[in-house]
């Protein structure tokens, strides 16, 4: 007999949403300005932090997951099996139809793609757009570098959890998050190396990473729950501070800003393990839980995986055919109502092919996990499948622990597990 299944934070599946929707609008947004860069486009430039929050909650589900399945004597086959179902079908045939397509759509961009098609085989296309930030193909596919991050991660991470006991897992997470923006200094200054080596290199990033499993190990350790609870708040004004700093000063929260680069990817990482804290570490109701309970967010969450895969080359394919819509590019995408045009009618199609997509080419992908299921009768092995519930998401995201009695804090756990979650985990 299956282990019972734990109940999830909806909530999870909310702030899945915001960050695909952050995603979205900023790429919508900085597309489709060009060289405007007015008070609409600064405002954009926040947008990419949602990449991150995918990072945190990735780093807080996946470890959670290892940690409840490290005894299981299929961690590794059913971990890794599990994880290809999810992730696999739907970047590779997206992969096949850029190759196939691109080329009619932009000759350049497609004939680089197809030269350059080993990186994105191999899930290196990370390490592609920082040895050429510029290449044709990037400027189609650039959003893939994150994809490429999260699956390196899934490689190495695993082992280090199998190895280290919670305790001394817990000060690899620390050591990390510490080495991260000292590694993007050194990268800068003393390498000078292109700012997107610092942006899509998993060493750089994987304090956002470690972030989320900080938190998934806290949530096992009264201990380590204990520490992390004394910190939290400190770590939170500081990180307003930089962030609040870096924004008046620039007008802007741009990515490959040296200050940004800096300070402000290490300050987004505590900003978004506040936010996976404030919704699993409390069963009080706060504005934030019930704002990424609302419907609207849980939908985009649901969909997000393909959402992220489909929305940056579907934006240049309506950027290409602006002038059968609006009239010229240049006119129509001056203006601010023009820009909010089109970012609203690339969100509409990105979500009307990502919902397809559920139903088309993910869930029968996902029906074959049962094949591959935890092992039984633990509440460990069903805690595992709780914080898969809601891995549907690019980088993985949603789900819950059904734990409680961590130190004053504690996880909350809903009676009973609403119908629209009843889908296959990850």
């Amino acid at each position: 007999m299956k282990g019972a299944s734990q109940p999830r934070f909806i909530a999870l599946d909310g702030l899945r949403g915001l960050a695909v929707l952050l995603v979205i609008l900023y790429h919508g947004i900085t597309v489709s300005s060009g060289t405007v860069h007015d008070g609409l486009y600064r405002a954009a430039t926040f947008g990419w932090v949602g990449v991150d929050l995918f990072f945190v909650l990735s780093g807080f589900l996946i470890t959670g997951v290892l940690c409840d399945t490290r005894h299981d004597p299929n961690y590794f086959g059913n971990f890794f099996i599990r994880r290809a179902l999810r992730i696999f079908p739907l970047y590779y045939l997206a992969l096949l139809v850029l190759l196939l397509c691109l080329p009619l759509i932009n000759a350049q961009a497609g004939d680089d793609l197809r030269r350059h098609q080993a990186w994105y085989w191999a899930y290196l296309v990370n390490i592609f757009e920082s040895l050429h930030p510029f290449a044709p193909s990037v400027t189609r596919t650039g959003h893939f570098w994150s994809l490429a991050v999260e699956e390196q991660f899934y490689v190495f991470w695993p082992f280090v959890v199998l190895l280290l006991k919670p305790r001394r897992l817990r000060w690899v997470c620390l050591a990390a998050i510490a080495a991260a923006p000292l590694l993007r200094a050194v990268l800068l200054f003393r390498l000078a190396l292109d700012p997107m080596w610092v942006y899509t290199f998993l060493p750089a990033r994987v304090d956002a990473l470690m972030v989320g499993a900080l938190l998934a190990i806290a949530a096992r350790d009264p201990d380590t729950m204990a520490l992390l609870g004394r910190w939290l708040a400190r770590l939170v004004g500081l990180s307003l501070v930089v962030v609040g700093t870096i924004a008046y000063r620039d007008r802007s929260f741009v990515f490959h800003t040296r200050s940004v680069q800096l300070l402000g990817y290490s300050a987004i990482c505590v900003l978004g393990g506040a936010m996976v804290a404030g919704l699993t570490w409390s069963s009080q109701t706060s504005w934030l839980k019930r704002a990424c309970e609302t419907r609207v967010l849980r939908w985009f969450g649901r969909y997000s995986y393909a959402g992220y895969v489909i929305h940056f080359p579907l934006m240049y394919l309506l950027l290409g055919r602006w002038t059968r819509i609006v009239g010229p590019t240049h006119t129509a995408l001056s203006t601010v109502w023009g820009r909010v045009l089109f970012t609203t009618l690339s969100l509409a199609a990105t979500s009307g092919l990502a919902y397809a997509s559920w139903f088309v080419i993910e869930q029968p992908f996902l029906r074959m996990k049962r094949f591959f299921d935890y092992g039984s009768g633990s509440l460990s092995l069903g805690r595992a499948r709780a914080n898969e519930q809601a891995a549907s998401g690019p980088l993985v995201s949603g789900g819950a622990l059904g734990l409680s009695g961590l130190g004053e804090s504690t996880i909350s756990e809903p009676t009973e597990r609403p119908t629209h979650e009843g889908r296959d985990p990850e």
